[in-house]
């Protein structure tokens, strides 16, 4: 006697003890081993930064093997270690920081990680707020909790 229960992405038999197992379908298998040897621990957050400031992204990842990590700003433009722009991975931690940061540097970074079982990635901002700016905000946020 089978017992089957299915779910939108998962299907598992239950058999009584002895039977044979039945076959799994292929795609769900195939799927699973993708997810399990190539994810984001931890995903990068959105950073908020003053002009001259310094931004830190980190993403930790998992995977077998463990991926390689790069980094993209925008769309196309690979961010590349070097003067301001600090790269960095250590086992499953990666570091972008960028120091001195300009309001050029806001906008839409990706981290990308990949391993022999292809390739993922998530996005974070950045916004860079120009020092008058922030001392405005700060001047603000004061008054407010004065009141």
């Amino acid at each position: 006697m089978k017992i089957q229960c299915c779910n939108v992405s998962l299907c598992c038999v239950a058999e009584k003890p002895g039977a044979a197992p039945a076959p799994t379908e292929a795609p769900a298998a195939v799927l699973a081993k993708k997810l399990d040897n190539l994810f984001f621990i931890e995903e990068p957050r959105t950073a908020h930064v003053t002009e001259k400031g310094t931004a830190t992204f980190i993403a930790k990842v998992g995977g077998d093997p463990i991926p390689s990590v790069k980094w993209m700003k925008g769309k196309w433009r690979q961010v590349t270690h070097g003067g301001r722009i600090s790269i960095e991975q250590k086992g499953q931690e990666a570091k972008l920081q960028i120091r001195e940061v300009t309001k050029s540097d806001s906008g839409q970074y990706r981290c990308v990680a990949s391993n022999k079982h292809g390739e993922i990635e998530c996005i974070a901002d950045m916004h860079v707020e120009g020092k008058k700016e922030a001392a405005v905000l700060e001047g603000d946020l004061r008054a407010k909790l004065k009141k």
